[in-house]
Protein backbone atom coordinates (compact mmCIF):
# COMPACT_ATOMS: atom_id res chain seq x y z
CA UNK A 1 0.00 0.00 0.00
CA UNK A 2 2.69 2.23 0.59
CA UNK A 3 4.86 2.38 -2.41
CA UNK A 4 0.87 2.19 -4.29
CA UNK A 5 0.06 5.49 -2.35
CA UNK A 6 3.84 7.27 -3.58
CA UNK A 7 2.56 6.22 -7.25
CA UNK A 8 4.74 3.10 -8.14
CA UNK A 9 2.97 0.01 -10.03
CA UNK A 10 2.49 -3.01 -7.76
CA UNK A 11 2.34 -6.10 -8.16
CA UNK A 12 1.96 -8.84 -5.29
CA UNK A 13 2.64 -12.33 -5.42
CA UNK A 14 2.40 -15.42 -2.56
CA UNK A 15 4.06 -17.87 -5.40
CA UNK A 16 7.40 -17.91 -5.69
CA UNK A 17 6.32 -18.96 -9.15
CA UNK A 18 4.01 -16.61 -10.07
CA UNK A 19 6.40 -13.81 -8.90
CA UNK A 20 9.07 -15.18 -11.10
CA UNK A 21 6.81 -15.11 -14.36
CA UNK A 22 5.47 -11.48 -13.70
CA UNK A 23 9.21 -10.25 -13.21
CA UNK A 24 9.48 -11.60 -16.66
CA UNK A 25 6.62 -10.12 -18.20
CA UNK A 26 6.09 -6.79 -16.20
CA UNK A 27 10.12 -6.00 -15.84
CA UNK A 28 9.94 -4.25 -12.73
CA UNK A 29 12.47 -1.68 -11.22
CA UNK A 30 12.38 -3.52 -7.70
CA UNK A 31 11.33 -6.56 -6.20
CA UNK A 32 10.49 -6.77 -2.84
CA UNK A 33 10.81 -10.79 -1.59
CA UNK A 34 10.51 -12.22 2.03
CA UNK A 35 13.18 -14.47 2.90
CA UNK A 36 10.63 -16.94 4.36
CA UNK A 37 8.33 -18.32 1.63
CA UNK A 38 6.32 -21.02 2.44
CA UNK A 39 6.79 -22.87 -0.76
CA UNK A 40 10.64 -21.67 -2.14
CA UNK A 41 12.92 -19.48 0.37
CA UNK A 42 13.69 -15.57 -0.79
CA UNK A 43 17.42 -16.72 -1.15
CA UNK A 44 16.92 -19.48 -3.86
CA UNK A 45 14.21 -16.68 -5.34
CA UNK A 46 16.95 -13.97 -5.29
CA UNK A 47 19.69 -16.28 -6.47
CA UNK A 48 17.32 -17.54 -9.50
CA UNK A 49 16.37 -14.12 -10.62
CA UNK A 50 19.79 -12.88 -10.76
CA UNK A 51 20.04 -16.39 -12.95
CA UNK A 52 17.97 -15.28 -15.61
CA UNK A 53 18.02 -11.33 -15.80
CA UNK A 54 21.81 -10.70 -14.59
CA UNK A 55 23.01 -8.35 -11.64
CA UNK A 56 21.80 -4.89 -13.06
CA UNK A 57 17.97 -5.11 -13.17
CA UNK A 58 15.70 -5.47 -10.78
CA UNK A 59 16.75 -3.83 -7.10
CA UNK A 60 16.07 -6.89 -5.12
CA UNK A 61 15.49 -5.97 -1.58
CA UNK A 62 15.12 -8.91 1.13
CA UNK A 63 12.39 -8.50 3.69
CA UNK A 64 11.98 -10.36 6.91
CA UNK A 65 11.67 -10.67 10.76
CA UNK A 66 13.34 -14.28 11.56
CA UNK A 67 16.83 -14.13 9.09
CA UNK A 68 18.26 -10.92 11.42
CA UNK A 69 21.71 -11.92 12.20
CA UNK A 70 25.25 -10.60 10.13
CA UNK A 71 25.73 -14.00 8.49
CA UNK A 72 22.08 -13.53 7.76
CA UNK A 73 23.12 -10.03 6.08
CA UNK A 74 26.00 -11.69 4.26
CA UNK A 75 23.56 -14.84 2.66
CA UNK A 76 21.14 -12.12 1.26
CA UNK A 77 24.08 -10.55 -0.87
CA UNK A 78 25.77 -13.83 -1.91
CA UNK A 79 22.01 -14.88 -3.36
CA UNK A 80 22.01 -11.19 -5.24
CA UNK A 81 20.10 -8.98 -2.68
CA UNK A 82 21.13 -5.34 -2.99
CA UNK A 83 19.10 -4.88 0.79
CA UNK A 84 18.03 -6.74 3.66
CA UNK A 85 15.57 -4.91 5.87
CA UNK A 86 14.53 -6.50 8.69
CA UNK A 87 10.91 -6.12 9.89
CA UNK A 88 9.66 -4.21 11.73
CA UNK A 89 11.31 -1.32 8.77
CA UNK A 90 9.77 2.11 8.73
CA UNK A 91 8.28 3.52 5.39
CA UNK A 92 10.80 6.18 5.31
CA UNK A 93 13.56 3.48 4.93
CA UNK A 94 12.27 1.54 2.19
CA UNK A 95 11.48 4.60 0.55
CA UNK A 96 14.94 5.58 0.48
CA UNK A 97 16.04 2.32 -0.73
CA UNK A 98 13.91 2.88 -3.95
CA UNK A 99 14.09 6.50 -4.30
CA UNK A 100 17.20 6.34 -6.70
CA UNK A 101 15.61 4.55 -8.77
CA UNK A 102 12.79 7.23 -9.59
CA UNK A 103 16.22 9.59 -10.82
CA UNK A 104 17.24 6.99 -13.18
Amino acid sequence: MLLRDEGHEVRGFHQTGDALRAITDFDPDAVLLDINMPDVNGFSAAAEIRRRHGRQRPLLIAITGVFTKGSDRLLTQLNGFDHHLVKPYGPTELLGLIEPLQRS
